[in-house]
């Protein structure tokens, strides 16, 4: 038993040696060596590759192959993504105040733009957290265990500094986010919805429905405060903000049936 863990912790060790360099390459992982954003999509889904070859699978065990329809599931994962997004901000808006105004004229070129630039780097996200890393961390201790490293994971992957008050969102976004994402793998059998999910997720945010009034925006916030008036406010946002996630993870249970038992752990 002992032998087993050892030899999976070793397995475990090498691919996230193989996922550090890649970052590294890529520019990713920032350096001043030698930096070129393409590879990090190219090296990652490499180095999943190497590792599930090594144990007679192929990358069609993360469901990337015809029988998933891959183009539905990313864009199911898209749409869910963007409407993740819109409730977000509604939320806010009954918590905080505001209301949502539409600008007319985006620039469209700015947001096809982002749309193809966000995607690469999400795919590199999904193959580093949700791949063979969280197929091994699964074996070794099962699915909570793999998404409490996951988790742990993600949340070294974004920057959490800042203010004191905003660290229990940020913790518990990313927390969730990674509840959210294994769920779409565990019930769709394939990181191909994950992968939608998380694209429509950071294109909204960051383009399409903003808080702020930005070029690319067709929605943002208007008129709402800056800072939470009263204690009500901020753990009446932290509660909603754990509640919505929930939302999204039964609405994926849903829609899809479980396909865990397919993927071998």
């Amino acid at each position: 038993m002992k032998a087993t863990l050892s030899i999976k912790l070793k397995q475990l060790l090498i691919f996230a040696c193989l996922i550090a360099l890649s970052l590294f390459l890529s520019g990713l992982v920032e350096n001043r060596l030698f930096s070129f954003l393409p590879l990090g999509c190219i090296l990652v889904i490499l180095s999943n590759w190497i590792m599930f070859k090594q144990e007679g699978l192929s990358l069609n065990y993360l469901g990337i192959d015809k029988s998933h329809k891959p183009i539905n599931k990313i864009l199911i994962g898209f749409l869910l993504g963007l409407c993740f997004v819109f409730l977000n901000l509604c939320i806010q808006i009954v918590v905080k105040g505001g209301n949502f105004q539409i600008n007319h004229s985006p620039d469209i070129k700015a947001l096809l733009i982002a749309l193809i630039v966000v995607f690469p780097t999400v795919i590199v996200q999904q193959f580093y957290i949700l791949g063979y890393g969280f197929y091994k961390a699964k074996q070794i201790g099962g699915n909570t265990f793999a998404v409490f490293v996951t988790s742990i994971v993600f949340i070294s992957m974004h920057d959490i500094s800042g203010n004191m008050w905003n660290l229990p969102f940020q913790l518990s976004n990313y927390f969730f986010a990674i509840l959210m994402f294994s769920t779409a793998l565990n019930r769709s059998g394939s990181i191909l919805l994950p992968i939608g999910l998380h694209w429509g997720n950071n294109f909204a945010n960051s383009y399409l429905i903003t808080q702020n009034e930005m070029k690319t925006s067709y929605i943002f916030l208007a008129h709402q405060n800056d800072f939470i008036k009263d204690y009500y406010q901020y753990f009446g946002l932290l509660i909603l903000g754990i509640a919505v996630p929930l939302i999204f993870i039964t609405a994926v249970r849903i829609l899809f049936k479980d396909k865990s038992e397919y993927m071998m752990y």
